[in-house]
């Protein structure tokens, strides 16, 4: 965009220009006549609240006969309690946020790995349904499948040994105590998030801490 330094008319466009200065010759690479001048593009880097402030353009600032692009801080509201409520509606809408994303790490944890015999098991969707049918069948008949192989795969590929009913009791118990353990971490995050007071500390609060 330029100005014109005379009656600092601006934003003024090239077209603008051309059009208003027909007896003048532009060459290909635009240069504006007198008395217009380029307004050099800044980087705006001035603090502000994106909730309740937006940066605008203001007119622009002479600097030894360059001029430049200035910014400036404007409220989005004409009061304090439009702007609270504001502040307060997305810190709501943040909490929201953070309550589904931890809602979905929990599914995400549950549907990993447990850890039985020092050994991780896989518990994906598929892994699960194996388990809780050998465990249905364990419940209904009191004892291990035939042609049991002996144990149950790790996630390295090697075997954790089951050998009786106890031990694939004490297995299973090892991933439902994930399970609530998972539960419980959530509800703790959970309480975190409804405690507190600003977006800063709701983005902080994350599964793996």
């Amino acid at each position: 965009m330029y100005i014109n330094t005379e009656t600092l008319q601006y934003p003024v466009s090239e077209n603008w220009i051309r059009k208003n200065a027909p007896n003048t010759s532009f060459t290909e690479d635009f240069t504006p006549p007198a008395p217009f001048k380029a307004v050099k593009a800044t980087i705006n880097n001035l603090d502000f609240n994106p909730i309740t402030q937006r940066i605008e353009q203001s007119f622009p600032e002479n600097r030894g006969g360059e001029w430049f692009q200035t910014w400036n801080v404007v409220d989005k509201y004409a009061t304090k309690e439009e702007a609270d409520k504001a502040i307060l509606d997305n810190l709501n809408d943040t909490k929201i946020t953070k309550t589904l994303e931890i809602n979905t790490e929990r599914l995400k944890a549950n549907n990993s790995w447990f850890v039985f015999l020092d050994s991780r098991i896989a518990c994906d969707q598929l892994s699960r349904e194996d388990i809780n049918g050998v465990n249905g069948y364990v419940s209904n008949t009191g004892s291990l499948p035939d042609e049991w192989p002996g144990g149950w795969k790790r996630m390295d590929n090697g075997y954790v040994p089951i050998v009786n009913v106890d031990m694939w009791k004490m297995f299973y118990k090892a991933m439902v105590d994930q399970g609530m353990a998972n539960f419980q971490k959530a509800q703790t995050l959970k309480q975190r998030v409804s405690e507190a007071t600003t977006v800063q500390e709701v983005a902080a609060i994350n599964w793996e801490e």
